[in-house]
């Protein structure tokens, strides 16, 4: 029987044609210099890959502030260098609100800080008769209350800033005054949108805990206490400079007695003036008195309630000081002398 080739000449075929495709191929791949990859555009043609950006903190006029300073709020006084928002151009004596808010910032070295501190305020309200007799103010320690003014009157007002409210190396205070009043309708020689208070000047300091000595040598820290009646610290000492000098002190939730030690002096010499007596005097009561001459520590105990508002005012009544010179002393020293004080301690009295 005769063998059939067709379909192995149809393979050849078949692989022929095949050959001549492959072929093909190849030479149109040389001629064309084409690559088997995924073309990737030239980079200038590439749109670009969006990235995040963090917008930049609104710069703050941040300035360091030491704790027992007192900052001015007068025309040349050094307050704008702590004003963010809510306050006019500074005056003469005072800078007022120009806002419902009113904030500052100070960079403290909260290191230093141990424990609460008192802002004390020098302001007055601003008022309209019949219509605002008074400002409220709410004060906030970097977003936390920590308390509220009603200020009918000009004077110092204190507040207490707890320590957990200085941890951060800034204190943003703010003064929001919901009685703020449109100045249109107040004669005030500059307009402004709203008038709330006139602030003279302001301090921070620590409060006052018991068994600290209260320094009044020369630099010492007796100066933050003193109010009138005492002339400047000596090496060892400052003198009382008329008949009366008061100290006020700061401090907190203190309970119970307290018990003052003084270490002082009295002007005397004998023959003329024997020696001090001294009148205590607590919130405005008497609660005692010394008999001062030679330096030594005296001490009297005030009472429970001592503390009114934040503070401790103590006044020494000298009726017997006098001019060194109207007792045979120096003639030099025009000063009214009385007692001269090196330190003050308030200890609480142990139960």
């Amino acid at each position: 029987m005769k063998k059939n080739w067709r379909p192995y000449c149809d393979i050849l075929l078949y692989l022929m044609v095949i050959k001549k495709i492959i072929l093909l191929f190849i030479i149109l791949y040389i001629i064309s210099g084409c690559k088997f990859t995924q073309s990737t555009p030239p980079a200038s043609t590439l749109s670009p890959v969006p990235t995040f950006t963090p917008v930049p903190p609104t710069p703050l006029p941040v300035h360091f502030y030491q704790t027992g300073n007192v900052i001015q709020f007068s025309r040349d006084g050094n307050g704008r260098n702590f004003f963010v928002s809510g306050w006019s151009e500074p005056e003469e004596g005072f800078t007022r609100t120009c806002d419902k808010k009113a904030e500052l910032v100070f960079q403290i070295n909260q290191e230093e800080i141990t424990c609460d501190v008192i802002m004390k305020v020098n302001l007055e309200p601003d008022i309209a008769k019949g219509k605002v007799e008074r400002q409220r103010v709410y004060i906030y320690a970097n977003s936390r209350k920590v308390g509220e003014w009603i200020v009918s009157s000009p004077g110092e007002y204190k507040i207490i800033i707890p320590e957990v409210s200085l941890m951060d190396p800034l204190l943003r205070i703010t003064f929001e005054l919901p009685d703020a009043f449109s100045s249109n309708s107040h004669s005030m020689k500059n307009k402004l949108p709203v008038s709330g208070i006139r602030v003279k000047n302001m301090l921070l300091m620590e409060i006052y805990r018991p068994g600290e000595q209260i320094n009044f040598i020369k630099d010492g820290n007796g100066n933050f206490y003193k109010n009138h009646g005492w002339s400047n610290g000596e090496d060892n000492f400052t003198w009382t400079d008329g008949k009366k000098a008061e100290v006020n002190i700061p401090a907190g939730d203190i309970k119970g007695k307290l018990i003052m030690k003084v270490f002082t002096g009295g002007l005397y010499n004998p023959g003329k003036l024997e020696a001090q007596r001294v009148n205590i005097y607590v919130n405005s009561n008497k609660i005692g008195q010394w008999i001062v001459r030679d330096k030594m520590e005296y001490t009297i105990t005030l009472p429970e309630g001592s503390i009114i508002n934040n503070n401790i005012n103590i006044i020494f009544d000298l009726p017997d000081a006098t001019v060194p010179g109207k007792i045979g002393l120096n003639s030099n020293d025009d000063r009214t002398l009385g007692l001269c004080v090196e330190y003050i301690i308030l200890e609480a009295v142990q139960k």
